[in-house]
């Protein structure tokens, strides 16, 4: 195995075990009470996720983390005191939809992204407006 195919097949299951914990925290009814301390943590700790994946722009705070999991495909744009983030193709939720599991956007991807966001600029309002979960896209404002 190259080193290509031995880091897609880490990748695949990274985001399998995502969807197995959703998966696990649903069943044993705990998924909410952990969604709500994994978005505690993620804004607490967006700093040093920042800091540990060069995130120096709001942008890359969507791109980065995408780009080293392969797993979503974020296209940023300026909308003048911001930008607006969308996502067409998420293998994470298109997997948990397979497999019938709640939504992961908030607790694997947005929280994250929302930290990181707030490290770079505390002022910054982070809105998001649809998830591919519910929606044809994920689409985010970000605005300071």
């Amino acid at each position: 195995m190259n080193k290509e195919q031995y880091l897609s097949v880490l990748r695949n299951l990274y985001t399998k075990l995502q969807v197995e914990t959703m998966t696990r925290y649903a069943k044993a009814g705990i998924l909410n009470e952990i969604e709500k301390e994994k978005r505690i943590l993620s804004l607490a700790s967006g700093e040093n996720n920042a800091q540990m994946l060069g995130v120096t722009k709001q942008e890359e705070a969507f791109t980065k983390p995408a780009s080293i999991v392969d797993c979503a495909s974020w296209e940023i744009s300026s909308n003048g005191n911001g930008l607006i983030a969308v996502c067409v193709g998420c293998k994470l939720a298109a997997m948990c939809k397979k497999l019938e599991t709640p939504s992961p956007c908030r607790m694997y991807c947005l929280n994250g992204i929302e930290g990181m966001t707030k490290a770079l600029k505390p002022e910054a309002l982070f809105i998001v407006k649809s998830t591919l979960w519910s929606g044809e896209n994920c689409t985010v404002e970000v605005t300071w």
